[in-house]
């Protein structure tokens, strides 16, 4: 039976990682890329759930981590609670909104992540470009999705969780 580790990507907790599309390797000769979203400009956002319409705050957080497989696809999701503005609600509108945000992520594909054992001398530069090997590997990512109601109208946006 094969046993794959999870790079974990702390967005949450290393500040100057923040935006970064690759990271640096832990051991040397290696490189780590990490995979992009397929369709990001096109994937899905979730609805706002219609019976917090009126009871809402105009405006709430909701903070999810994902595991994306080896093969790009999310295969579970988990509410975070512990980032700063994530854990504004509770009970049962938590519950709702969690719900709508881990029906959406699922549907969301990414290109693998890769950890690559480079050439020797080979400098690591996030793109595995100098690779004699490269093995997809799954990781954690974290988003923050932002409800609001302006003007009559629902708005649903996203970023990486450290994104403010």
């Amino acid at each position: 039976m094969k046993v794959a580790a999870v790079r974990r990507v702390f967005f949450l907790v290393v500040p100057a990682l923040a935006g970064c599309a690759s990271l640096k390797p832990q051991a040397s000769g290696e490189d780590f890329r990490m995979g992009a979203s397929i369709a990001e400009d096109a994937r899905a956002m979730p609805p706002y759930p219609a019976k917090w319409l009126e009871r809402a705050p105009v405006r709430l957080e909701v903070c999810v981590e994902i595991t994306v497989g080896e093969r790009g696809e999310v295969e579970s999701s988990r509410p975070l609670r512990d980032a700063p503005g994530c854990g504004m609600i509770e009970g049962e509108m938590a519950r709702d909104f969690d719900a709508v945000v881990a029906q959406t992520v699922r549907t969301w594909r990414y290109m693998p992540s890769l950890l690559c054992r480079l050439v020797p001398g080979a400098e690591a530069d996030g793109s595995c470009g100098n690779a004699l090997e490269r093995a997809p590997v799954p990781v954690l990512r974290a988003y923050r999705f932002v409800f609001e109601r302006r003007a009559g109208a629902v708005h649903v946006g996203v970023s990486e969780a450290d994104d403010r």
